[in-house]
């Protein structure tokens, strides 16, 4: 199982750091829906960039994770959903 690929909006800093901001992922209908971070924190290991992120989804916090290999440098993200 992959998990799914997302749409990313994101800061890029001047000190090189990223900041997530939105993202945009097809629910299991096939509609799309975006969400908006309200908070986050890095994660990243070697040859991956990832973040702990903090969402509302149906009026509730969730804790996602999203990432993306620094080593395939494809520039695809993804979402895994705890």
């Amino acid at each position: 199982y992959e998990n799914p690929k997302i749409d990313l909006i994101c800061q890029h800093c001047t000190d090189g750091s990223i900041k997530p901001i939105r993202f945009r992922v097809q629910d299991e209908e096939g509609i799309q829906r975006e969400f908006n971070i309200k908070g986050y924190r890095e994660t990243s290991e070697a040859g991956i960039i990832s973040f702990e992120c903090n969402v509302v989804v149906n009026n509730m916090a969730k804790r996602v994770t999203i990432y993306t290999s620094h080593i395939s440098n494809d520039g695809i993200w993804y979402i895994k959903m705890d």
